[in-house]
C-alpha cells in the first residue's frame, strides 16, 4: 500500500512540475508562455523543441524600434518589455517570437506579421475573435512544419 501512494505523489508531483513555466523567465513573460505551450499542445503540436529556448527568455530592452527577436544562433527570445507594456501587445510578441523557435518565417498577416504599429496590434488583438483566429491560422502552420520533418 505504501508504495502505491508513494507512486500516486511521484506522479502528481511530475504532472505539476511539468506544466510550471521556468523559474527564470521573467514572472510577466511566464504567463503568456505558459498560454502558449497549452494553447500549442491543444493543437496537438509537439512542444518539446522549445524547451531549450524557454530558459532563454529574457527581457530586454533590444531597440526602441524592436518588440522582440528571436536569434536562432543560441535559441534566445529577447522581448523589449518598456515596448510591450500593454499586455495584449505582450502576448502578441511572446507568440511571435516562439513561433520562430517553430521555424515559422514573417508573413502578410496575422501574428507572424512583422513591423506592425503597437496601435495597430492593440486594435486588431483586443478583439477575441480575431485574436482566436489568427492563433489558430499560427498552430496550424506550425502544426504542418512539424508534420513534415
Amino acid at each position: 500500500m505504501k508504495k502505491f501512494i508513494v507512486i500516486i505523489i511521484l506522479a502528481i508531483s511530475l504532472s505539476v512540475a511539468h506544466r510550471q513555466p521556468p523559474t527564470n523567465i521573467h514572472p510577466v513573460l511566464a504567463n503568456d508562455v505558459e498560454q502558449f505551450i497549452e494553447d500549442a499542445e491543444s493543437y496537438g503540436i509537439d512542444t518539446s523543441v522549445i524547451k531549450d529556448s524557454l530558459d532563454y527568455i529574457t527581457p530586454f530592452p533590444i531597440s526602441d524600434y524592436l518588440y522582440g527577436v528571436y536569434t536562432p544562433f543560441n535559441r534566445q527570445i529577447s522581448i523589449h518589455m518598456g515596448n510591450c507594456s500593454n499586455p495584449i501587445i505582450l502576448k502578441a510578441v511572446v507568440y511571435h517570437e516562439l513561433g520562430h523557435v517553430f521555424g515559422i518565417d514573417h508573413d502578410s498577416g496575422g501574428i507572424m506579421e512583422s513591423g506592425l504599429h503597437p496601435l495597430f496590434i492593440t486594435v486588431r488583438y483586443s478583439n477575441p475573435l480575431t485574436w482566436k483566429l489568427h492563433k489558430k491560422a499560427l498552430f496550424t502552420e506550425i502544426k504542418r512544419v512539424q508534420d513534415k520533418k
